[in-house]
Parts: structure tokens; sequence; C-alpha cells
């Protein structure tokens, strides 16, 4: 118990900076914006609203493809390193390649579901990331 609380009064817990000198600069604010489009194109989709030149869920997944292509290009990135939520991303990267191949073969609703939830938590990931670190 005194690690994690001498942790904590320094700004530091199991390695992660927080407090004073947070990193959220206006790339983050471009990428949650691409993330609340990619969260409206979610429930326009799976509630019937029709989203102009959108006619399903291979169209849908293109979009969400293309917002996450515009999210990882306007990040600021994420160094190399070994840390948690850098391999995280990595695998979350990766397993979005998969979706995106996945459902446009299938055309599914699952696909599309499961490829929006994953750019969210990628979205997500950065964006703690860059909060909590130097």
């Amino acid at each position: 118990m005194t690690i994690i609380t001498e942790s904590l009064a320094s700004g530091c817990y199991y390695g992660l900076w927080l407090g004073e000198n947070m990193s959220l600069t206006w790339k983050d604010l471009s990428t949650t914006l691409l993330a609340l489009l990619t969260l409206g194109l979610y429930f326009a989709m799976t509630k019937g609203i029709d989203v102009p030149l959108i006619s399903g869920y291979r169209a849908g997944i293109l979009l969400l493809a293309f917002f996450g292509i515009l999210m990882c290009a306007s990040s600021p990135g994420f160094s190399s390193g070994s840390s948690v939520l850098v391999m995280a991303a990595g695998v979350l990267g990766f397993l979005a390649l998969i979706l995106i191949i996945y459902g446009l073969v299938t055309g599914t609703e699952l696909a599309f579901t499961l490829l929006t939830v994953t750019i969210l938590v990628l979205w997500a990931i950065s964006t703690f990331r860059h909060f909590i670190t130097k």
C-alpha cells in the first residue's frame, strides 16, 4: 500500500504520468470528432436511418475504414516502445484490418458492429495515452 500511495503522491502510477503535463492537442480533438462520426454512423445504420450514399453494411464498413484511416493519420501517433497501451493498440489495429476484410466479404451487421467497437476502443486508448503521458 505504501508503494501505491507514494506513486500517486509523485504523480506516477505504474509508469503512467498523471496531472500537470497532459498533452492533448488539436489532433486529439479531430480524432474525437471522427470518433463521434463513427458512433453516429453506427447508430444510424443499426436503427435503419437512411444515410446518404450508404446503401448497406459493406458501404458502412468502407466509410468506417475511411474514418479509421483519417483518425490514424491525424493522430499524434504512438512512439515505439513496449508499453501495454502501445501493444494493445497494435493488436487492435491488426484486428481492425481483419474486420474490414471480413466485413467487405460478408457485409454483415456483426462485422460492422465489431469494427465500430474496435475503432472506438483504439480512439479511447490513444486519447487516454495522450492524456496521461508527459
